[in-house]
């Protein structure tokens, strides 16, 4: 099976090689990419002017040298901040990054993944991926249902994933991704089971695992099925071979390529557990 024109499984650099260097960096891209990996996942948020920067939290306390609310730090005071000590002192002085930095950085080496953790986010991102000429690469995903509408409204091509937590029952999170017009579901790797993956796989939606750095665990999810993995490890060239098996003979309800083309998904009609 392939999704955004790669064969699966896929394997997701959370935040970067993030538990290799500074979550959200770009040391941390730079490692994911040098790691051969295929898709590396950041967090964008808005600043006090509406600058997008890379940053989970809404406040920059846990991963800078600094405090306070990103949405009430302007971009300057923000790009002051140490982004890489509080990891470890051979990242001092890493900065946080702009959403233009990160894909600048990005785009052409690895396929870019945003994660939406603010409404009202879709049409900077979607100009800056398009300025990229990214779109059609790139994957944008979300707890918030208000944020992938906004993306599918605006860009259609862009795929799109629904992420959820033990807080959602299975039933509604598959409606939910359906009526968002996702083409991923993206539940906490807790929540996954055999019965699970069939009918996501059944409803034509890919299914991501997020976040697993046991590799024995990530063994077993892909043996359920499992499409996509997000982790904080990046695996070798040769730890990806070996988990991509001959998946010639997908099973029934396994989306097909086709299916999973931008234009052949309906347009929507109408957190660490609970957060990736």
């Amino acid at each position: 099976m392939r999704f955004l024109g790669l064969e699966t499984p896929l394997f997701i650099a959370h935040r970067g090689a993030s538990a290799l260097a500074p979550e959200n960096t770009l040391a941390s891209f730079r490692l994911a990419i040098q790691a051969g990996m295929e898709l590396a996942e950041c967090d964008v948020r808005r600043t006090r002017e509406g600058r997008l920067v890379v940053m989970h939290d809404a406040t920059v306390d846990r991963t800078t040298d600094g405090t306070g609310r990103v949405s009430d730090l302007t971009l300057e005071q923000i790009k002051s901040l140490d982004a890489g000590v509080r990891f470890g002192e051979a990242f001092r002085g890493e900065r946080v990054p702009t959403f233009e930095q990160f894909l600048e950085q990005v785009v052409g080496s690895i396929r870019p993944v945003v994660e939406l953790n603010e409404d009202g986010l879709g049409a900077q991102v979607v100009a800056a991926l398009r300025e990229h000429c990214a779109l059609e690469e790139a994957l944008a995903v979300s707890f918030r249902p208000a944020a992938l509408e906004e993306m599918q409204r605006m860009a259609p091509e862009l795929a799109t994933g629904y992420l959820y937590g033990d807080d959602t029952p299975m039933e509604q999170a598959l409606a939910q991704a359906e009526s968002l017009g996702a083409r991923m579901l993206g539940p906490w790797e807790g929540l996954i089971a055999a019965g699970l993956v069939a009918e996501a796989h059944r409803r034509n939606l890919v299914v991501q695992a997020w976040t697993v750095d046991d590799r024995e665990r990530m063994a077993q999810l892909l043996a359920l099925g499992v499409d996509v993995i997000a982790t904080n490890v990046p695996l070798s060239a040769e730890e990806r071979l070996r988990f991509k098996p001959a998946r010639a003979a997908e099973s029934p309800g396994s989306p097909s390529a086709a299916i999973l083309r931008p234009e052949s998904r309906p347009l929507p009609g109408g957190r660490e557990r609970g957060e990736e």
